[in-house]
């Protein structure tokens, strides 16, 4: 709200500087009206061109044209990938007769996952790989011989396992890959 004391400060304000200008004049000044300010907006840049919308049917026929070619870009492009899996493909089961998987891993720089799932789609497998832990003949027969002797010791199955170092399982194997007359031990407790 505008009070009546604001608008007497005003009008003394206003009353003082008419007196100055007619002071002004009377001293042989004279009051020139400079130019109004001319105003030209800048050039539209390219950045701000992307936010000016088209009419629409220009627009309707623009995003249609550039969705056909995206489309034909997109079959295209699917059909190189086709095309460039294929091989790969075709040379990972090459590979896969005469290498075992993490050979072919470091080598062409596949995950497990994708190796496994190429393989599981073209049907086929890779050479067995060999760790410490597979059985191999020669081992066994060192270990079937070494039960045996045990076994004349007069040990348990509890115990030859504990001495070989080995599971109840592999001790099993062993027995029956051997023919060894090995019987559990008569009279145990039946498992509930």
């Amino acid at each position: 709200m505008i009070s009546e004391n604001t608008l007497n400060v005003r009008g003394k304000v206003r009353e003082d500087l008419d007196a100055a200008m007619d002071r002004f004049l009377a001293a042989g000044g004279s009051i020139t009206e400079a130019p109004a300010p001319s105003f030209t907006p800048r050039p539209v840049s390219a950045a701000c061109k992307q936010f000016i919308a088209p009419p629409p049917a220009v627009r309707r026929r623009r995003l249609e044209q550039q969705k056909q070619r995206e489309q034909a870009e997109k079959l295209l492009r699917a059909g190189e990938r086709q095309e460039i899996r294929n091989t790969r493909d075709a040379q990972l089961e090459e590979m896969a007769k005469t290498m075992t998987m993490p050979e072919v891993r470091q080598a062409m720089g596949i995950t497990k996952n994708t190796l496994l799932s190429i393989a599981k789609r073209r049907g086929f497998q890779f050479v067995p790989t060999h760790t410490g832990n597979m059985p191999s003949p020669e081992r066994d027969a060192a270990d079937i011989e070494r039960v045996i002797e045990l076994k004349a010791q007069g040990l348990t199955r509890r115990r030859v396992a504990m001495k070989m170092e080995i599971s109840w399982k592999k001790l099993d194997r062993l027995i029956t890959l051997g023919g060894i007359d090995f019987p559990k031990v008569v009279g145990a407790l039946p498992r509930k």
